[in-house]
């Protein structure tokens, strides 16, 4: 099955086991609409920068078996 056949929380569960292509697809999903929200942002961050932040923090969680579930 392709990885974007899967859900988010099955992608999730995936890159928890270490899976870094099921976190690509979910950085790919939701990196635009996360690059929107850090864009209404004025805190002297570069959106691209709050994202990626965000992105690295999520996978550090994920890693230790934390993070989101779905």
């Amino acid at each position: 099955m392709p990885v974007t056949a899967l859900s988010d929380a099955e992608l999730l569960e995936a890159a928890r086991d270490g899976d870094e292509a099921a976190f690509t697809e979910l950085y790919v999903r939701h990196h635009d609409a996360a690059h929107r929200l850090a864009s209404t942002y004025r805190r002297g961050s570069d959106a691209d920068d709050l994202v990626n932040g965000a992105f690295e923090r999520v996978l550090g969680a994920l890693r230790r078996g934390g993070g989101p579930r779905e």
